[in-house]
């Protein structure tokens, strides 16, 4: 059975970004949550191959994700996610709050890279376990025994498509530091 992570709708396009989200997500053994509010968010994700291309928006249809039950959309029905969530929206916009919030009150870990996310997860919910999409990406593409051509070419997808920079103190960071895509990247966010 799949491990429950719930995920940021930043997260969530990173792994889209990837054209591969589905054998991403069954290599990690991972079935994404995200709450309701996540349909309220324009979900797109770049549709150029390249840099040198015009740029145009492709929408994100979650449909197939939801009816293989790789992501499941969550309610904040429960009076203690609404607590978490006004606790979190006081610093949050509310679809980042009720993110920050189902997982602090279900105990999942957050896959987020979103700083003040971060930020507000830790200084409300310590104890709330936090993984960056370059986590599980570099999870994933051990697990899947990607050739360096593979990484090379889901990296690109995710750095083009979704406009994707980590961290500078993201764990995994030296692993993505000498990968193509990112090798001119040399300031990360």
């Amino acid at each position: 059975m799949a491990r429950p992570l719930v995920t940021s709708a930043g997260c969530l396009l990173n792994l889209m970004a990837t054209g591969r989200v589905t054998e991403v997500l069954d290599a990690l053994g991972v079935r994404l949550l995200a709450p309701r509010a996540v349909r309220s968010e324009p979900l797109a994700l770049g549709g150029r191959d390249d840099e040198l291309t015009a740029p145009t928006l492709d929408p994100i249809d979650l449909r197939s994700l939801e009816s293989t039950e790789r992501l499941v959309i969550e309610g904040l029905d429960a009076a203690e996610l609404r607590e978490a969530w006004v606790a979190c929206s006081e610093q949050l916009h509310d679809q980042d709050a009720a993110t920050v919030a189902l997982a602090a009150v279900s105990g999942i870990p957050l896959a987020t890279d979103d700083r003040r996310q971060i930020a507000v997860a830790i200084e409300l919910f310590p104890d709330l376990e936090i993984v960056s999409t370059l986590e599980l990406l570099a999870d994933a593409a051990e697990r899947l025994a990607l050739d360096e051509s593979e990484l090379d070419e889901l990296l690109r997808r995710v750095r083009v498509r979704a406009a994707f920079l980590p961290a500078r103190d993201d764990r995994r960071r030296d692993w993505l530091l000498d990968r193509k895509p990112f090798e001119s990247d040399v300031e990360f966010v």
